[in-house]
């Protein structure tokens, strides 16, 4: 994926150790490169305890995550995603991001994501956007992607194709009972835009998310430039893994019990 070329970095001697999930696996980074790229671990590494010790725990966050994020770090890109749980993993990155508050490696990670949606829709989309929604603010692009995915795909895999039913199928609506029923504003947002498609006339005028242009998933500063042009359409990233059995079982799971 595209990436703002980083500056040459004489990484220096002076490394740090961060701590990750609950087994708190060890990640050693050069501090004047994580301090370069995040404002985040620049106050953690640079003020008080931590400075003097050069340790941090992030005992909440999923080292799978934080492997991501020091490829980012030493890398500037973020990878394609081959497999299902790459694909789910790729979210969980984009949760980390905005609590690190990084809004270009956010851009990145959602364009990641959107680059995969133009070859793959997985059938746990409903239990992703209501994971994502637990996770996420109100204003998150990440919930506008999701929630526009799962309304497109509601209609992309409804088992009911009459051009008279402006909702989607009864099985597709018994499917989604139990992951609407938990969250008040994914039960709200989604039959809003199932609303808001109805009022067009058109039972799937709802636009896939992986072909909407410009950085309408993006977050900005004022006057900051967006690396996508306003016509632009993110990159294709070609799905080709086989998907195992029992894998989109496996994420729905994992995220039920998380």
């Amino acid at each position: 994926m595209p990436s703002i070329p980083s500056p040459f970095i004489d990484l220096g001697h002076e490394l740090v150790v961060v701590h990750v999930g609950k087994e708190l696996k060890t990640f050693t980074i050069h501090k004047t490169l994580i301090c370069a790229k995040s404002d985040y671990f620049k106050k953690a590494f640079t003020s008080g305890f931590i400075e003097s010790k050069g340790i941090l725990y992030l005992p909440e966050d999923s080292p799978d995550v934080f492997v991501l994020f020091v490829e980012w770090l030493y890398r500037d890109t973020v990878r394609d995603c081959i497999s299902p749980w790459e694909f789910f993993s790729l979210h969980n990155f984009y949760i980390f991001a905005e609590k690190i508050c990084e809004q270009h490696l956010a851009n990145l990670i959602i364009d990641a994501i959107r680059g995969t949606l133009h070859s793959y829709t997985p059938t746990f989309v409903p239990a992703l956007t209501g994971y994502i929604y637990a996770r996420t603010a109100e204003k998150s692009p990440l919930r506008k992607l999701s929630l526009q995915h799962f309304v497109w795909s509601s209609w992309a895999l409804d088992d009911d194709t009459s051009s008279r039913n402006h909702i989607p199928g009864r099985k597709s609506l018994e499917r989604f009972y139990s992951i609407l029923a938990r969250d008040e504003d994914l039960f709200v947002d989604f039959f809003g835009a199932i609303n808001r498609s109805q009022r067009k006339g058109t039972r799937d005028s709802v636009e896939d998310p992986s072909r909407v242009a410009g950085c309408a998933y993006h977050t900005h500063t004022t006057d900051e430039h967006c690396y996508l042009e306003k016509d632009e359409i993110v990159p294709i990233i070609r799905f080709k893994v086989m998907i195992e059995d029992g894998v989109p079982e496996a994420i729905e799971k994992y995220m039920d019990e998380e």
